[in-house]
C-alpha cells in the first residue's frame, strides 16, 4: 500500500490499495429482518475508515452495514461492521 498525496481529513492515516482493482467488496445490510448483499468498489482505505462506491437502490438510507473484503491471493479475508456516511468525504 502506499500513501495518499492528497490532503483529506483523513491524510494522516490513509492509503490507497495498489491492487484495490483485485479486492472482491460486499455490503450487507439487514432489512425487514432480511439479509442483502451489494458489490461494491473500493475508493479508499485508511486506519480510520474507508470509501466504498455502490448502488443500493431503496436501501441507500441504511446507516449501519458489514464490509467483506475478501482478497484470499493476497492473504485478505476482512469483515467489520460500521456506520455509514452516504455522499461524503471524511
Amino acid at each position: 500500500m502506499t500513501r495518499d498525496v492528497n490532503g483529506q481529513n483523513r491524510a494522516s492515516d490513509r492509503f490507497y490499495a495498489k491492487h484495490r482493482d483485485r479486492l472482491k467488496a460486499v455490503v450487507v445490510i439487514l432489512r425487514d429482518d432480511v439479509v442483502k448483499e451489494y458489490e461494491c468498489e473500493l475508493a479508499d482505505l485508511s486506519q480510520g475508515g474507508c470509501a466504498i462506491r455502490a448502488k443500493l437502490g431503496e436501501d441507500s438510507n441504511v446507516t449501519i452495514a458489514v464490509l467483506r473484503i475478501n482478497a484470499p491471493t493476497l492473504g485478505i479475508e476482512l469483515e467489520v461492521a460500521g456506520r455509514l456516511c452516504w455522499n461524503q468525504q471524511t
